[in-house]
């Protein structure tokens, strides 16, 4: 396996803890997207329980794990995070040989419906449909990605639903927030997909030039995110709509300084994420803990865990959507004590989805104690 593993991680990877029977596998080198789900349920899994945990970098760590598996696993669960679509495919096909293991695979995305956003490889949209009809056992992130399977794949059994979590900061002091009068115009919201088409930066301007026009204010809408075009960026298009609409757009990149981006979150009045497609979107759930301010969120991935009274639900594809989304907006913003009943069961929703409580679930689902 690679040698550039920390000595905490090899110490955790190969610790012998007799009474586990799971092994996880993933490509932990990075922080954003499945990487940081990953790492997350891990270290949370190994700390507790004392589960195994390998890692992979390349095709070379991968052929070398296949081959010690059936040998130095056997009678394990193994769980794999997906991470593209060639790697887990090889697990998929050691899955048909090793019989003596029970193998999970983690589907994070749908590269069939993301390619309307993002560029994304042939080699993944040929590969896809033959990984998530033939492993024998998925964990999908919501009840709408389990949705999208059946209806591209006909995939129905053998499929376990585990959302994904968040971090409490210790930072963060709830009532205090909540606390906070928000009755004063114009409003702050915050959204972190950066310019990606797929996250809806371009739909919340749609929403608050509505607002600007229906109140006569000027709203601010701060985005963090990336701007590239391998995202499938439309920063021109958000430039636009907020320039005629009326809107305050300030733009402030990648932000990797977990400080900078809480005190962010505490500037804002609410948060929105209104993702044209996304299997989870777990910055909705993230906003909900560090802002304490309503959500307004559109029907996918995370919305399943909200309801009418914890978050602004929408459905972007009805008509005149974001003329609703505007009104709600303003009685909000025109009701201290209906806007705080929304914002606190926004935090109570981030409260009972906390990574210790999703690693529990999958401890449950992996070894059958559910």
């Amino acid at each position: 396996m690679s040698s550039s593993l920390s000595t905490s991680q090899k110490r955790i990877s190969f610790m012998d803890f007799p009474n586990s029977k799971v092994l996880l596998v993933s490509r932990l080198d990075g922080t954003r997207g499945p990487l940081g789900v990953a790492k997350a349920v891990h270290s949370r899994l190994a700390d507790k329980y004392g589960c195994k945990l390998e890692e992979f970098f390349d095709f070379a760590d991968v052929f070398k794990l296949i081959a010690e598996i059936p040998f130095k696993y056997k009678g394990y669960t193994i769980c794999i995070h997906q991470n593209g679509f060639r790697l887990p495919m090889a697990f998929c096909w050691l899955s048909k040989l090793d019989k003596k293991n029970r193998y999970f695979l983690v589907v994070h995305g749908v590269a069939a419906e993301e390619r309307k956003y993002r560029p994304v490889l042939q080699r993944d949209l040929k590969l896809e449909p033959k990984l998530i009809r033939e492993f024998p056992n998925l964990i999908c992130v919501s009840e709408f990605e389990r949705g999208v399977l059946k209806r591209l794949y006909g995939r129905e059994h053998g499929i376990t639903v585990i959302g994904n979590g968040v971090d409490l900061s210790s930072e963060i002091s709830p009532r205090a927030l909540l606390a906070k009068k928000r009755s004063s115009y114009p409003p702050v919201i915050i959204t972190t997909g950066g310019y990606e088409e797929c996250k809806g930066c371009d739909l919340a301007l749609l929403v608050l030039s509505r607002f600007a026009r229906e109140t006569g204010t000027r709203p601010r809408l701060i985005v963090c995110g990336r701007d590239t075009a391998a995202v499938g960026s439309n920063r021109s298009l958000c430039e636009r709509i907020a320039q005629e609409g009326n809107v305050e757009l300030d733009y402030r990149g990648e932000i990797s300084d977990k400080k900078e981006l809480l005190k962010l979150y505490q500037e804002a009045d609410f948060y929105a994420g209104l993702s044209r497609f996304d299997t989870f979107n777990v910055s909705v759930l993230e906003g909900a803990a560090a802002c304490c301010v309503p959500i307004i969120s559109s029907s996918c991935g995370a919305v399943g865990l909200f309801s009418d009274e914890s978050a602004v639900c929408c459905d972007i594809e009805a008509d005149g959507w974001e003329k609703e989304v505007a009104a709600t907006m303003i009685r909000l913003c025109d009701d201290d004590a209906h806007y705080r009943e929304i914002a606190s069961a926004a935090r109570f929703v981030a409260e009972a989805n906390t990574w210790d409580a999703i690693s529990e679930k999958y401890w449950d689902a992996l070894t059958g104690r559910d």
